[in-house]
């Protein structure tokens, strides 16, 4: 209709789109049909029955024989077969016009033509529509099935843009096919569900610190195969927002303590219940060089281990072992020793921010910052040792809490730093441990 665009503008609504034609003055008005009549229904069984009668067809052949089937015919080597009515004999006719499918074959091959030595397969493995890689930091989970071409398309999911960062960097330097995001962007942003939709399998990493709420959530209504990685039981459980747990724990009536109440409404770390299949890796590549770590961290698990299940009491007297091994195996810094030998690509762990902080003060005259936001060249967490050009958010912290940093490895011309302090169980000691590649790197502070 004519018009001006104020006019247009005056009766838009959210029910309307009005595109403004500013040469002739005229604009058009769509509004969204309240029914779309069409005949899919039609087109699916003719389909369905069309895909019916060609399975009928190759039921009739032998399966070594045929070269490859198309959406209404088969290439196959000659030999003796029955011919449904459906189907007609076009040997004098045949052509290989149709274009090859890149996802599933690549080619037509023929003895003594083309050669499959240059087309890479994905290696053989049962299907499962779930599965657990659980093992500890630097055994391969990651590292195998971002590899694996025989996922077709897979999305890389982490609790942090720095991890996903990091992983779509070895994703490119390998020329592997595979996107990559973070737990926030696939299960709460508005466009999630786009996201949930778009991809086939999901490799859902470091997931010691996924609740069980959000995996029995993914498992059954997030389609696709999903695969999660990480070292459950081990490694720290998930951060949970106190104001909100208290919050909902007030609302709850009944005769539960707190620590039942976060069982019973799934505010604890995930289990394997509902997964189809578990795989543990063993073979420590993170400490592959030093067999002396590898040792100190198998005896941490079976501490660990040993007190899964036991009261309070008898899991403070496990503490103190821990406490008393981890000290009789790793060299003490004074803070005085600290202040000498600290460099600002060490990493300085601690159990609560407000320890943390304390070392942020005491080597603030030193350039180490902790980005705040995502940009195009920076992600959440990231820690550079200059401020950048462009305009992001960066804090100065020296210091950081073993929940923030895992997932992450210190490289052996690094040192690892660890507060003793406020330790609060087994896992704590063991999941800052495990970030070094060696024995030497670990100094303790207490």
């Amino acid at each position: 209709m004519d018009g001006t665009q104020d006019y247009f503008e005056n009766i838009r609504t959210p029910d309307n789109k009005i595109y403004y034609d500013e040469i002739r003055g005229e604009a058009r008005i769509t509004y969204p049909a309240e029914y779309v009549n069409n005949n899919r229904h039609i087109s699916g069984q003719i389909t369905a029955y069309q895909r019916i009668l060609m399975m009928e067809q190759l039921l009739q052949m032998d399966e070594t024989k045929i070269i490859r089937v198309c959406v209404d015919g088969i290439y196959y080597y000659n030999h003796n077969i029955k011919t449904l009515s459906i189907f007609r004999d076009k040997t004098n006719e045949m052509t290989f016009n149709n274009c090859p499918s890149t996802s599933y074959l690549s080619s037509i091959f023929h003895e003594g033509e083309n050669s499959l030595k240059d087309i890479t397969f994905g290696k053989s493995r049962d299907f499962y529509k779930s599965e657990l890689w659980s093992g500890q930091g630097g055994t391969g989970k990651t590292y195998t099935n971002i590899r694996d071409v025989g996922h077709i398309n897979m999305l890389y999911i982490s609790p942090s843009w720095k991890l996903a960062r990091n992983v779509e960097a070895d994703i490119k330097k390998n020329n592997l096919t595979c996107n990559v995001s973070v737990n926030a962007r696939v299960l709460t942003m508005e466009f999630c569900e786009k996201l949930q939709e778009k991809y086939n399998v999901f490799l859902w990493d470091e997931v010691s610190q996924m609740k069980e709420t959000t995996k029995n959530y993914i498992i059954n209504c997030i389609k696709g195969k999903h695969i999660f990685m990480g070292d459950i039981g081990y490694q720290l459980e998930p951060v949970i927002n106190n104001i909100k747990l208290e919050e909902s724990y007030s609302k709850y009536s009944g005769n539960l303590n707190f620590y039942q109440w976060k069982e019973k409404e799934g505010q604890v770390q995930m289990n394997s219940s509902q997964i189809d299949n578990i795989i543990t890796l063993t073979k420590d590549r993170r400490a592959k060089d030093c067999e002396e770590l590898q040792k100190v961290k198998l005896q941490l698990r079976k501490f660990i281990d040993l007190s899964k299940y036991k009261k309070q009491q008898e899991k403070q007297k496990i503490r103190k072992l821990v406490e008393k091994y981890i000290k009789s195996k790793c060299e003490r810094v004074t803070l005085e020793t600290l202040d000498k030998t600290y460099k600002v690509t060490d990493m300085i762990l601690a159990s609560k921010h407000d320890i943390k902080n304390e070392y942020t003060l005491r080597f603030n005259h030193l350039d180490k910052f902790l980005v705040k936001n995502n940009s195009r060249d920076y992600s959440n967490s990231e820690i550079i040792y200059e401020i950048p050009s462009e305009f992001i958010k960066v804090d100065k912290q020296h210091a950081f809490t073993v929940h923030s940093i895992q997932g992450e490895t210190i490289e052996n011309e690094n040192n690892l730093y660890i507060d003793l302090r406020n330790m609060f169980s087994d896992n704590h000691i063991y999941t800052a441990v495990s970030r070094a590649r060696n024995l030497k790197q670990i100094k303790l502070i207490y």
